[in-house]
């Protein structure tokens, strides 16, 4: 089972819904949505950073899955650490721009204080500057997970694809 916050028009899921996975997804835009529902897709109309305020949105974000998936969305999400701390998955795949792309070339000098607005905080509530793979790793992995560089590279401004597992010793 899969579920992709911020699902868009649903490309991934029916990729995955053609393999056999059972696919769920979540997206903020009615359009994105009405494309993907047209192609058959289990999703949602919803703001993922509502969870608290809207139980249907908990009930999806919170179930059991075996992966979830963050397409370009993570550092979107105002409420990105408290969802990471609840999710029930063993594997989550976060698929990152370069981050100083979205900074200049969507929010200009705005950016900066958008990323002070959405922080990432690990586990313990501290404050992670995300500049690096590394850094995106280290958030995770405070949450109990594993990780690893699928592919991608910050710094010369390609995409990231970052694997995270369920650690089994519980540890983060």
């Amino acid at each position: 089972s899969v579920l992709d916050i911020a699902c868009g028009t649903g490309t991934i899921l029916k990729k995955l819904r053609d393999k056999g996975c059972r696919v769920y997804g979540i997206d903020i835009a009615p359009g994105a949505i009405r494309l993907a529902r047209a192609k058959g897709l289990d999703v949602m109309l919803g703001d993922a950073d509502a969870f608290e305020e809207n139980g249907a949105v908990r009930d999806l974000l919170f179930a059991p899955y075996d992966v979830v998936i963050f397409s370009k969305s993570l550092q979107h999400l105002r409420e990105k650490n408290a969802i990471m701390a609840g999710l029930r998955t063993k594997r989550i795949f976060v698929h990152q721009r370069n981050l100083d792309h979205w900074r200049v070339k969507l929010f200009g000098n705005a950016g900066a204080a958008r990323e002070e607005m959405m922080p990432y905080r690990d586990a313990s509530g501290h404050v992670v500057k995300i500049g690096s793979n590394a850094a995106l790793r280290r958030w995770g992995e405070s949450f109990g997970y594993s990780s690893r560089v699928i592919s991608g590279n910050f710094l010369r401004g390609k995409d990231a694809v970052i694997e995270f597992t369920k650690r089994s010793d519980g540890a983060g």
